[in-house]
């Protein structure tokens, strides 16, 4: 049962920092807000639990309680590896994941349940590289990254297209200056992160 627990957060915890961000996006931003990377706090790292998971390999699912699909995701030798997928309960794709040795590696992209896309993002050994875009439901670019290796700046929007923040990535964490925007273009704040 434990291992059971383990591995379901390690299915959706990895991913669940972009759906934190995507849920209170709507609400003012702060760091936690715009630092939806797999390096941050809500990431999930097996690493910990090497004891429970070293030896598992293969394809595991989860399901809800309905008996309908809820993830899967694939291991060897203890690491994830391979495509994770997770699902709404009517059986729609939630998200799509890709993994190696444990790392978000490639595309991942989200969708809202009525299947239209709710962000696409790039990684490259569990760091944002290439671009990273989140749409509001109604189709508008919410957010925009360029990347390389974790570092890059990034711009949010009003859903009526107004810039809303922009700011800065190091090492897959927002650092540097920090800027928001009201709708009709004027400075509502400014800040620095530090390292």
């Amino acid at each position: 049962m434990k291992l059971f627990k383990i591995l379901l957060l390690c299915l959706f915890l990895t991913s669940c920092q972009m759906a934190l961000k995507l849920n209170s996006s709507e609400d003012s931003k702060n760091t936690e807000n715009v630092d939806n990377n797999t390096e941050n706090k809500n990431s999930f790292d097996l690493s910990t639990h090497k004891e429970q998971t070293k030896n598992l390999s293969g394809l595991f699912k989860i399901y809800y309680e309905s008996g309908k699909l809820k993830g899967e995701v694939n291991f060897i030798e203890g690491k994830l590896n391979g495509v994770a997928k997770s699902y709404y309960e009517d059986g729609a794709l939630e998200r799509k994941t890709n993994f190696k040795d444990n790392k978000i590696n490639g595309n991942l992209k989200a969708y809202y349940p009525d299947g239209k896309l709710r962000a696409d993002e790039n990684y490259k050994n569990g760091k944002l590289h290439g671009t990273k875009k989140i749409y509001y439901k109604s189709g508008a670019i919410e957010e925009k990254v360029n990347a390389k290796n974790g570092n890059g700046k990034f711009k949010g929007y009003y859903e009526t297209g107004e810039l809303k923040y922009i700011g800065s990535y190091k090492n897959n964490k927002v650092v540097g200056t920090f800027k928001e925007y009201y709708k009709n273009g004027k400075l509502k704040s400014e800040f620095n992160l530090s390292e």
